[in-house]
């Protein structure tokens, strides 16, 4: 099977210019209801569709499948138009949507990409590995 990283980073712009939370809650961190919440949020914010958002996610984490149901809530509570805030990838800006307005917050400097020795060896085979495939 072949990863979704491909398409995603058609899509976002290359892994290197994401959050590094978000690197950290797909390919580290164990996931919870808060890391949930903000993965989806930046795949929902920048208008990646859930099936894409949802296979990358189980791609990253064996331990995502119990979370998925959680995933698709938080899309369908932002599609009726909930409360959102997430990082978009494009701007490289933190932004709140709330009652179909936009603003942007500023929350500091955002740390992005997989920065010097930050994460382990595993963690760069295995996003080579998906981008060779």
């Amino acid at each position: 099977m072949s990863s979704l990283l491909p398409s995603l980073e058609i899509m976002l712009g290359s892994l290197d210019t994401w959050p590094r939370d978000v690197i950290q809650y797909l390919f580290i961190e164990p996931p919870t209801q808060d890391t949930v919440r903000d993965l989806a949020s930046v795949f929902f914010g920048n208008d990646i569709p859930l099936r894409l958002a949802v296979g990358f996610s189980r791609e990253c984490s064996t331990r995502m499948p119990e979370y998925i149901d959680l995933f698709r809530s938080h899309y369908a509570a932002w599609n009726v138009g909930g409360n959102l805030k997430y990082y978009d990838v494009t701007l490289g800006q933190v932004i709140h949507l709330h009652e179909r307005r936009v603003t942007i917050v500023d929350r500091g400097s955002i740390e992005i990409g997989l920065g010097n020795n930050l994460f382990p060896p595993f963690v760069h085979r295995r996003i080579h590995d998906m981008r060779q495939n």
